[in-house]
């Protein structure tokens, strides 16, 4: 019999190919399971494959979905970073398009995201590489303070593929102009949606998958929204409390 251990919330049952199932509480973990020809079906996840196929001989070996909840959001690092641009206006017209974005352009959008890229955020917060964007949906506001006015934190939600893994990522974004910059100040918290115990059962072949079905998806409603979200309300509110705590601290950056 192989052990599993760790947080397997998501998991409904675990089922031998040749046996009934064995139901188990969601919030419980598995004491055990049968390696071999063992399926792994999950909750709330009509995005997901319904059953994982491990590999024969498999002695402890579990694949499963993380929930962003208050616990994994406190052990999850928050990286802040700022982005001060330039307006360039001449006759009333700014010729930065990236200073006319607003958070939810700057997170949703190509030329946001590219300005995230570039600005070297991303690359800070550890999110490198080849990254695709499956979706990004927003998650709610929050006031603060920010260059000494009263200011708005914007979250937001989604998936990205980097390389051949998928990640979980809550953005939290609050903007203002200050005499001729606009200055972004954002938060990233991000953790792999895919997590195992013992050897991986998420393949590439598995996560490609996996990611063709999202970019479908009504992200919304598999992240937020849905019987069983992906990140609870606890878990975005821990996530987004450090930068609404920083926010009116921060002094306005030098623009580039």
């Amino acid at each position: 019999m192989g052990g599993v251990a760790g947080d397997v919330r998501q998991v409904v049952h675990v089922a031998g190919t040749d046996g009934p199932a064995l139901p188990v509480e969601n919030s419980q973990p598995i004491e055990s399971f049968e390696p071999g020809e063992t399926v792994v079906v999950f909750s709330g996840a009509d995005w997901l494959p319904a059953a994982v196929s491990l590999p024969d001989g498999t002695t402890d070996a579990l694949g499963y979905v993380q929930q962003f909840d208050e616990a994994l959001a406190n052990r999850t690092a928050t990286t802040v970073g700022s982005i001060a641009t330039p307006k360039g206006e001449t006759l009333g017209q700014t010729l930065n398009p990236a200073a006319t974005l607003s958070p939810g352009e700057l997170v949703e959008s190509e030329d946001g995201q590219a300005l995230l890229r570039e600005s070297g955020y991303f690359r800070e917060a550890g999110l490198d590489g080849d990254l695709e964007f499956l979706g990004m949906v927003p998650a709610g506001e929050r006031p603060t303070q920010f260059l000494g006015s009263e200011n708005t934190v914007e979250s937001f939600a989604g998936i990205i593929r980097m390389d051949a893994s998928l990640r979980l990522v809550l953005l939290h974004v609050v903007r203002a102009e200050v005499g001729g910059d606009v200055v972004f100040l954002a938060g990233v918290n991000h953790r792999s949606l895919l997590a195992a115990t013992g050897e991986t059962a998420f393949g590439v072949d598995h996560v490609a998958a996996i990611a063709s079905t999202l970019r479908e998806a009504d992200l919304a409603s598999v992240l937020l929204d849905g019987p069983d979200p992906l990140v609870t309300e606890a878990g975005l509110s821990a996530s987004a409390a450090e930068i609404t705590a920083l926010a009116p601290e921060f002094d306005r950056p030098a623009s580039e």
